[in-house]
């Protein structure tokens, strides 16, 4: 009886260990029969490919057809070994800069423009646009302590203080007149 009990247990044994040695699952076992497709993740979205990427393995989503395992891997790449570049013995460096001042700017001096000074000739006054337009309305202005002609210092006795004139390059000379500058006051 016992030859009769451990000859089916041996074969169902062997069987089981059979079956479990075995790494096809249920799944496998349904789509082997399949046309073979991998599909990986890659960053924008899943890319399947009709052979087994073994280098990306590691993101495979799923498969159809006979498992990655069952495909040969193929031989890792012979990389080279790292070497360093050849020894230089020479080299050249560039001089060092030298720094220079910046050139400096000479500036200039212009005179004063001519509308500010008043000028006792009678007629020959400048007069804007607009205060064409006031006068022709409102007649011209008078100041209250008007100079007159009478009162006008002469050429000869304007004080060397204010006859101080600054040459500059390139400008017609001053007129012959006396210019006296206005200080304060409105025309």
């Amino acid at each position: 009886m016992l030859k009769r009990i451990l000859g089916p247990a041996a074969t169902l044994s062997v069987a089981i260990l059979l079956a479990a040695c075995t790494n096809m699952t249920a799944y496998e076992k349904q789509v082997q029969d399949w046309e073979p497709v991998y599909c990986y993740k890659s960053i924008g979205s899943v890319q399947c490919y009709k052979e087994p990427k073994h280098s990306d393995s590691r993101r495979l989503v799923n498969f159809y057809g006979p498992a990655p395992s069952e495909y040969d891997k193929p031989d890792e790449p012979d990389y080279s070994r790292p070497r360093p570049p050849k020894m230089i013995n020479t080299w050249v460096k560039d001089p060092e800069p030298i720094p220079e001042a910046a050139p400096q700017k000479v500036h200039i001096p212009t005179p004063a423009p001519a509308k500010a000074a008043i000028v006792f000739e009678p007629g020959k006054e400048d007069v804007s646009f607009f205060d064409g337009i006031r006068r022709s309305l409102f007649g011209k202005p008078e100041l209250a302590n008007k100079p007159t002609l009478a009162s006008a210092p002469k050429a000869t006795e304007i004080p060397a203080k204010r006859l101080t004139l600054v040459a500059t390059p390139l400008q017609p000379a001053p007129t012959a007149h006396p210019v006296i500058p206005v200080d304060s006051g409105t025309l």
